[in-house]
């Protein structure tokens, strides 16, 4: 019996010790470009959306501020990003020991006269009753295969899809905004 739980036990560690840790690192190539191009423009390659926005123009102003201060996709867009956060936030507390505290009373009463003639002589009856409870537990998850910091990483990478989802809805709105009023100033200029 002895060799066998040997057995197990050494089976068990060394499956544990195949453990994968983190993915690799993997460093992307970054390629070499020429300093100019023969039909470069003259705006910088990383032009920001401000830069390419009609700025200062009323009608763009009012309209991209109406819409940024109550467009439900960005909203929503928003909501995402609370709900990745908490996954997050909750991703990392699993790591974490936890402690837990319960209570309990319970109390009974019981009607004497409800036994009337049913008891023996000189047989008392314990009315009221009162019992307590407490509990105290604590837990913590051994991350020895590496599944919660995967979880965890997971979710940190929910948070960035988000965030970045929000940029582009916001990215979106503004560029249709921009491409309506510079249309209706096309019009307006004919």
């Amino acid at each position: 019996m002895k060799p066998r739980a040997l057995l197990t036990a050494a089976s068990a560690l060394s499956l544990a010790a195949c453990v994968g840790g983190p993915p690799p690192e993997v460093a992307t190539p970054v390629p070499v470009l020429p300093d100019s191009f023969l039909f470069a423009p003259e705006a910088p390659v990383g032009t920001a959306l401000a830069q390419l926005l009609p700025v200062g123009d009323p009608a763009f102003d009012t309209l991209a501020a109406q819409a940024l201060a109550s467009s439900p996709t960005l909203a929503e867009a928003a909501a995402r990003i609370e709900q990745a956060r908490a996954g997050a936030d909750r991703a990392g507390a699993e790591r974490l020991p936890a402690v837990g505290v319960e209570a309990s009373v319970t109390g009974t009463r019981t009607n004497p006269n409800s036994f009337v003639g049913s008891l023996p002589t000189g047989v008392s009856l314990e009315t009221e009753r009162v019992s307590y409870a407490a509990n105290l537990t604590t837990r913590w998850d051994l991350d020895l295969f590496g599944r919660l910091r995967a979880q965890e990483r997971a979710a940190l990478a929910r948070v960035d899809a988000a965030d970045a989802s929000a940029r582009a809805v916001r990215s979106a709105l503004l560029a249709e905004i921009a491409a309506t009023v510079i249309d209706w100033r096309t019009l307006q200029a004919r």
